[in-house]
């Protein structure tokens, strides 16, 4: 089931980090987009070589990527409420990869009536790929070896491993990580990257806090299968799944990513800071 999907990502994937490699390899002009966001030649070739794939190999669904969604609103509503969706993040981390510090990825999904099942997560600078899909999750080596991934057992937010954006840490994010307390705490870039390391048991929690002018919705379906796929839990701050069909990109809701363990310990907690 969605193994065609699932070998067309990959491909798509792999392709796409040839390209933000090589303009990683040589100086590059960085330009800004609505919110001051920044964009090079990276993000433009990899979402063309993505979106190029997935159209050729299922001309049928929707896409949604980053630098190519359509500006029109009631455009955007009626793709995001077709049966499938996909949606593309070419370089999730550009502030990562601007500063060059290697915390970025390429991130492809895929939404079928609104759940996400396909999740591919790419890092240019390692070769590696996490994948998650129906059957599970799993890690591919730059040799082409596969290993399982399952998240960890950690069953107390006071044991656990935090992970913390590198590029957007709010006062109010840092005042609800004072009240969770966790045992460490792990800055990273890239929500597919974070994401990744929970899936792969490296680390156990990360909280995006809801925003109108944070993270769309392609930041979150590729993470949000592969996390599913090992076995942990993903929702928005509020425990709701994901809205996936729209009406608008925004990630207005948030979103918490855990080992599943942690998962209701992490809302209460959530819940008491909103209510004081």
């Amino acid at each position: 089931m969605l193994d065609h999907e699932l070998d067309v990502a990959i491909a798509a994937a792999r392709d796409a980090v040839g390209a933000v490699n090589e303009v990683y390899a040589h100086p590059f002009d960085v330009d800004y987009k609505e919110r001051n966001e920044p964009v090079t030649l990276a993000d433009r070739h990899a979402n063309e070589i993505i979106c190029n794939a997935l159209a050729r190999a299922f001309p049928n669904d929707a896409i949604m990527a980053e630098e190519s969604a359509p500006s029109d609103p009631a455009q955007i509503a009626a793709d995001l409420a077709r049966e499938r969706v996909w949606f593309v993040d070419p370089l999730d981390g550009t502030k990562e990869f601007v500063a060059r510090n290697d915390e970025f990825a390429v991130m492809i999904g895929l939404c079928v009536a609104g759940t996400p099942l396909v999740g591919v997560v790419a890092l240019p600078t390692t070769g590696q790929v996490f994948v998650g899909g129906p059957g599970g999750a799993w890690l591919i080596e730059p040799d082409g070896a596969r290993r399982p991934l399952h998240v960890s057992s950690v069953r107390a937010v006071a044991d656990s491993t935090l992970l913390l954006s590198r590029s957007h840490r709010s006062d109010r994010l840092l005042g609800l990580v004072a009240r969770l307390a966790p045992a460490r705490q792990v800055i990273s870039g890239s929500v597919g990257i974070k994401c990744a390391r929970i899936a792969a048991s490296e680390a156990d929690l990360y909280i995006n806090l809801p925003s109108l002018r944070g993270a769309r919705l392609w930041d979150a379906c590729g993470p949000d299968a592969i996390v599913r796929a090992a076995g942990g839990r993903v929702s928005t701050v509020f425990g709701e799944p994901i809205a996936y069909r729209g009406p608008g990109l925004a990630l207005a809701r948030g979103m918490v990513a855990t080992n599943g363990w942690l998962h209701d310990e992490v809302l209460a907690v959530m819940r008491t800071a909103a209510a004081g």
